[in-house]
């Protein structure tokens, strides 16, 4: 539960801390790995809102991987993390977090 906390925490808050800051014209986020893969959700969440939609399109989910480039270092399974997904839910909704799954 704890890493996936940090991945809220580096993916969802990152993209917070970049719009606290000024950051608002970003055209491409580096992932590497997984750590920051909820990033995309922040993305996502940010399209919906600008829409003043619950929920986001195909399109939308389009939009965000041209925005995202993803690289790994530990292309095997057991360098993956997975999580339950009631336990995402369960951890997104305590943190005030609109899940997208």
């Amino acid at each position: 539960m704890s890493r996936f906390c940090q991945e809220i925490v580096l993916g969802i808050g990152g993209v917070r801390i970049l719009r606290a800051i000024g950051y608002d014209q970003i055209r491409r986020f580096h992932l590497n790995e997984g750590h920051a893969s909820l990033l995309t959700l922040e993305l996502l969440d940010e399209a919906a809102l600008r829409a003043n939609k619950k929920q986001f399109s195909h399109e939308e989910v389009e939009l965000v991987r041209k925005q995202c480039i993803f690289t790994t270092h530990t292309p095997v399974i057991a360098g993956h993390d997975k999580f339950p997904l009631d336990m995402v839910e369960k951890i997104l909704q305590l943190h005030s977090i609109r899940p997208h799954v």
